[in-house]
């Protein structure tokens, strides 16, 4: 995938951050500068939530573009 402006992306299926950030990184190559990654946090399992959320903060200050 190729993305020229924004990516939405889909995150309740990844409980761990290794496996969340290769998703992201991955994404991250694919798209031109400036572009960013909306994360879509829908989720019945609030520890799951509670742990991506804090994932996403650390990802977020290492410079990667989530929104």
């Amino acid at each position: 995938m190729n993305s020229w402006y924004q990516v939405e992306f889909a995150c309740s299926g990844y409980y761990n951050a290794k496996c969340l950030t290769a998703a992201l990184q991955k994404i991250e190559q694919n798209m031109i500068p400036g572009a960013s990654i909306v994360v879509n946090r829908i989720d019945v399992n609030s520890r799951a939530m509670g742990r991506q959320i804090l994932f996403l903060q650390q990802l977020r200050s290492t410079g990667l573009p989530v929104e």
